[in-house]
């Protein structure tokens, strides 16, 4: 089967061109310049994958971002060319999965669409392959792995995808210092460069969502030139 891919804006046409370099990968560029239309055509083609490109857009990129999440249970990356840290905390606040920086190779674009879509077909791989819910900090903290979703102290926490996978990730190594480079082959499986901030950004976004503060951070800690640890105050069960 094909995996249908959408890209929306004029400068993926290049992709759709070779797309016989990409094994199974079925592009198709939309050029409506509307969220209702580009909706539409979204629910007319039913990809796998939405690429949004946000160069010289004729539409307003966080409005059609946030809509096409409402409405799309698939994997949203953005390619740009805007590097500007608001911009991307919008687009990761309005749903997006993943943020790259353009120019960029075409196999890079094709290996983040390919982690994506296991992440949202396949769980994660863990040590852990059969645990289903994780409960943190004496029960105060409840992840649950089938629905993706989060509680703190009984209160429901939405997240992305990515978002969970990487609480996820840091919940089942709770106290333990999980490296950017670990980060970046579990949930992106590609190779950190030490240069990209993605991980950071999402780390970011997650500490606003648990009410953590960044500062004086209790529950997501910053090991310095390392990575991030969990901090669990009771078992883990």
């Amino acid at each position: 089967m094909a995996i249908k891919v959408m890209t929306v804006g004029s400068a993926q046409n290049d992709f759709t061109k070779s797309s016989e370099r990409f094994e199974n990968f079925s592009f198709i560029t939309s050029q409506k310049t509307t969220p209702t239309a580009i909706m539409e055509q979204v629910t007319a083609y039913q990809p796998h994958a939405i690429v949004l490109n946000c160069c010289k857009a004729t539409f307003n990129e966080i409005s059609l971002c946030s809509k096409i999440r409402r409405n799309f249970s698939g994997p949203v990356i953005i390619t740009t060319n805007n590097k500007e840290s608001d911009f991307e905390t919008a687009m990761l606040d309005c749903g997006a999965d993943d943020i790259l920086h353009l120019p960029l190779p075409k196999k890079t674009l094709i290996d983040h669409i390919k982690a994506h879509l296991e992440r949202y077909g396949l769980l994660i791989n863990s040590n852990i392959d059969n645990q289903q819910h994780c409960h943190l900090d004496n029960g105060n903290i409840v992840l649950d792995r089938t629905q993706k979703s989060v509680q703190v102290a009984g209160s429901n926490i939405r997240l992305t995808p990515t978002d969970f996978d990487l609480l996820w990730i840091l919940a089942l190594h709770s106290n333990k210092t999980v490296t950017r480079e670990d980060l970046y082959r579990i949930l992106l499986k590609i190779e950190y460069d030490g240069l990209d901030r993605c991980i950071d950004n999402r780390i970011s976004r997650l500490r606003k969502r648990l009410g953590d503060n960044r500062k004086h951070s209790r529950m997501i800690k910053s090991v310095r030139g390392e990575g991030y640890m969990l901090i669990n105050n009771g078992n883990m069960r």
